[in-house]
C-alpha cells in the first residue's frame, strides 16, 4: 500500500499525524507518498526532511516521496532533500507528455539525479502515475483509443524501470469516463495491460467525485481489483483525501483487504510491525493496530 497523507494546506505536523494513523494499521510498505497542495523547492525541502526524520527515528524499511514535478524535485534533491523516488505523471503520445512537461531526457535526468544525490537503497527510482483518458480528453490521442493509450503508456514506464506505478482511472473526469462501471472496466484493463507489460502496478481509486460513483462502488472495484492482483493500493485517513477531495480507500479497507484474501505485506515492513507490536507473526493485526500514540 501508499500511504497518502495529504494535507489540505501541507501543514508537516497534520501529515505526520496521518503517517502515524496509517503506520499504525500496516500501510505503507510500497511508499510514504504525498500530493502536494503547493509545490515550491522550499515547501518540499521542509517536507522530504520531515518525512526522513520520521523513517530514521522509527527505522521503516519503506520509501518517501513528495509528488511534485520532476523539475521542482530535482532542484531539492540539489539543496539537499532527501528523496528516495522521484514522482512522474506520465501518458501515451508525446504531446500529452509535453503538456505535463515529461520527456525521456527529464526523466533520465532524474533517475541520475537520484542516483547521484538521492535516498533510494536499490535501483528503482522512479514512481509513475497514468490512467485512460488525458490524452482524449486534451485531443491530443491521434486517433487513438484510451486502452491503446494506456498500454502506450505502460511500455514507456517499463523502459525506465520504475520502482511503482498505478492508474488512477476517471480522474480526468466524465469527459472520458461516465460512471463507476466503466471506471472498474477500464482499472481491470489497466491491471491486465501493466501485467502483461511486467510493470509493478497499482490502483488508486480517484473516481469516485469526477465520475457517477460512491463508496459502494469503492468496494467493488477494491474487491475486484484485489483478486485480478493489482500490486497496491493508496491508504488514506477516513478514506476521503483532503487535497484532492476523492473518496478512497481508507487505512481500514486495506486491513480488511489483507484479513479477508489472505494477503500480507513485504516481509521487511511486515517483521517492523512486529517488532512495533502492530502486526503477530501470522501478519494479523493486533490490539495496538489503529492507535497512532504508539509513536508519540
Amino acid at each position: 500500500s501508499r500511504l497518502q497523507p495529504n494535507h489540505p494546506s501541507d501543514d508537516p505536523e497534520g501529515i505526520r499525524l496521518a503517517i502515524y494513523e496509517g503506520l499504525s494499521y500496516g500501510v505503507g510498505d510500497a511508499v510514504i507518498g504525498i500530493n502536494p497542495a503547493t509545490s515550491s523547492v522550499d515547501r518540499t525541502l521542509r517536507i522530504m526532511n520531515m518525512l526522513r526524520e520520521i523513517k530514521d527515528r522509527f527505522s521503516i524499511p519503506t520509501q518517501v516521496c513528495y509528488l511534485v514535478h520532476v523539475s521542482t524535485m530535482m532542484e531539492a534533491i540539489r539543496m539537499g532533500a532527501p528523496t528516495d523516488l522521484i514522482f512522474a505523471s506520465i501518458s501515451g503520445t508525446q504531446k500529452c507528455n509535453d503538456t505535463f512537461g515529461i520527456s525521456a531526457r527529464i526523466l533520465e535526468e532524474a533517475i541520475d539525479a537520484v542516483k547521484r544525490s538521492g535516498t533510494s537503497a536499490g535501483p528503482n527510482v522512479l514512481y509513475f502515475e497514468t490512467g485512460q483518458g488525458p490524452e482524449n480528453a486534451g485531443n491530443m490521442h491521434n486517433g487513438a483509443d484510451m486502452a491503446t493509450l494506456e498500454a502506450r503508456t505502460y511500455g514507456f514506464a517499463r523502459h525506465f524501470s520504475p520502482f511503482i506505478m498505478n492508474d488512477v482511472t476517471g480522474f480526468v473526469g466524465p469527459e472520458v469516463q461516465a460512471d463507476y462501471k466503466q471506471c472498474i472496466r477500464s482499472t481491470l484493463e489497466d491491471n491486465f495491460m501493466a501485467k502483461m507489460l511486467g510493470c509493478p502496478f497499482g490502483t488508486d481509486i480517484a473516481f469516485s467525485s469526477h465520475v457517477k460513483a460512491d463508496y459502494d462502488d469503492n468496494d467493488v472495484i477494491l474487491m475486484a481489483g484485489t483478486l485480478a492482483g493489482t500490486n497496491f493500493w493508496m491508504g488514506i485517513s477516513g478514506g476521503a483525501d483532503a487535497t484532492d477531495y476523492n473518496m478512497e480507500s481508507s487505512f481500514q479497507d486495506l486491513a480488511a483487504l489483507r484479513e479477508m484474501c489472505g494477503l500480507r505485506v513485504v516481509p521487511a515492513f511486515e517483521r517492523w510491525c512486529q517488532k512495533m507490536g502492530i502486526m503477530d507473526e501470522h501478519g494479523r493485526l493486533t490490539d495496538l493496530a489503529g492507535d497512532p500514540s504508539i509513536f508519540l
